[in-house]
Formats: structure tokens, sequence, C-alpha cells
């Protein structure tokens, strides 16, 4: 029987729910669940709480994968890429039970620096958003969704190309700051920021061009049927 590529999100969402349970015992009764950009804690919550936290934001994050076919109006340019629609899920679902993973190893007196283990994961997740954007078709829910790119196909594909761009260069950024550790939060902020800001502003720029460049064909057009 063919495996669903849907199916293979829902498998990490069982793992990380495996993960709470196996390392339940062995953790202490306040866990820490959050950390400053130094890696120091700053954040803890009840164990009941935080063992199950993450596997259900998974699980709920990959029941919104199931049901953005279903709702979105252009759900059916979904179909077009699929494969990379479900692997995107499945990278989430992955990226996040391995995130529980490595909270629940520190509680269980595992000793490592936890920035260490999580800006290679964010490199490759930023990674395969490029890729995938290289891919993606139109939607409401998925890709770089702003006004001018929905208003016109060339536009969305000329911003996803940049896009796409943008996301796999700042993968390798965003891997490199393992060896400047020091500033490492402030590049992922400010390349985080650029990869959402300079697409907006890229499909509006362009989206301008184009409609300086209809007006004048339109125009023509008139002028000639009057003639």
């Amino acid at each position: 029987m063919k495996l669903r590529e849907e199916w293979i999100p829902w498998a990490f969402v069982a793992i990380s729910f495996l993960l709470s349970a196996a390392f339940y015992c062995q953790l202490p009764d306040v866990m820490v669940t959050h950390w400053d950009g130094q890696g120091m804690p700053n954040g803890w919550m009840g164990k009941n709480m935080a063992v199950l936290l993450m596997p259900m934001l998974t699980a709920l994050l990959v029941g919104l994968f199931c049901l953005i076919p279903k709702i979105d109006p252009l759900g059916a340019n979904i179909a077009k890429f699929k494969d990379v629609y479900w692997g995107f899920a499945s990278f989430m679902a992955l990226f996040m039970a391995y995130l529980n993973g490595v909270t629940l190893a520190i509680n269980a007196g595992y000793g490592f620096n936890i920035t260490y283990a999580i800006i290679p994961a964010i490199a490759v997740l930023f990674y395969y958003v490029g890729y995938m954007l290289e891919r993606v078709q139109p939607t409401w829910f998925i890709g770089i969704r702003t006004p001018w790119t929905l208003s016109s196909e060339a536009v969305w594909k000329k911003t996803h190309v940049l896009g796409a761009k943008l996301f796999k260069a700042f993968a390798v950024v965003v891997m490199l700051t393992l060896f400047m550790m020091n500033y490492a939060f402030y590049i992922v902020i400010a390349g985080a920021l650029a990869c959402g800001v300079v697409p907006v502003v890229y499909s509006y720029l362009e989206f301008q061009k184009e409609k300086k460049h209809v007006k004048p064909v339109a125009a023509a057009k008139k002028k000639k049927r009057w003639e």
C-alpha cells in the first residue's frame, strides 16, 4: 500500500508524544521551557503541562495543514505542488518534535547548550522554505501572500523567485552564526525581518511596474478600436 504524504507529519506527532512519555519519569516537577539568545533559561512551566505542550501544538499545526487544502479558495493549486506542501508539513512536524526532544533532554539532565542544538535546525528549516517557495503556486495560505502577488501571477512568480534566494541565503547565514554566538540572536532577527519585508516591498514595486506597462498597452488597443 502506498504511503500517503499526509500520514508522515502525523507520524512525527506520535513520535513527539512518545518522547514526552519516555522522558516523563526523568523530568523535574518544574521544567525550563524557554531560553534567551545566549542559551540562558528565562521561562519555566509545570511538568504535566510542559510535556504535553509541544506535542499538542504539533498536532494542531498538522491539523491545520490538513484543513488548508479544503478551505483555501485556491486550494486546487495546492494539488500542483502537493509533494512540496506535504514535505513542508512533515518538516515542520519533525522540527517541532526535535524541539520537544531537545527541551526534554535538557530538563532530564543531559547537559548541552540549546543554542548549538537549535541553530542548525533553524538553518535547515529556512533552506527548505526557500526550496518550497520556488515551487509554490498562488494560494491564500501558503507562500508570500500580498495584495500584489495575489493580483498578478507574474508578480507572484518573480516575488517567490526572490524570496527563495533570500531564504536559502539566510539559511547559510544562520549556520555561520555558530561561529559568532555573541551576535547570533541579532543576526537571526535581522535576517528574518529582511526575509519578511524585502519580498513584500519587491512585490509592490513589481506590481507598479506591471501596471505602468499595462496601461499604455490598454490605451493603444482602445484607440485602435475607435480608428
